[in-house]
């Protein structure tokens, strides 16, 4: 499932958006996908997964019920090497 909006947001350059499952929202019967959202290159509506929990509920969610939580997030390019874990590094993790 996605939520189809009509969020106008607007960010410092270098900024996205974080979007969550909202705090303390146990009782809903659908789960934000958590995810960033690298907005600050264009203009454009902002569309969040969600995956259907509770295949038990039947109705509607209440009007102003918490759906996604929204936070300014920074992104910067960042270089990073991989490596094997190689020899007491190994042994100490077995």
């Amino acid at each position: 499932m996605k939520f189809t909006n009509c969020w106008n947001t607007s960010r410092p350059s270098g900024f996205g958006l974080l979007f969550t499952h909202p705090a303390y929202s146990f009782y809903s019967p659908l789960r934000t996908v958590t995810g960033p959202v690298r907005a600050d290159s264009h203009e454009n509506f902002i569309h969040v997964p969600a995956l259907w929990t509770n295949p038990e509920f039947s109705g509607t969610l209440s009007r102003g019920a918490p759906v996604t939580q929204c936070c300014l997030a920074a992104f910067q390019e960042v270089e990073m090497e991989l490596t094997t874990i190689e020899g007491e590094a190994e042994r100490r993790i077995q």
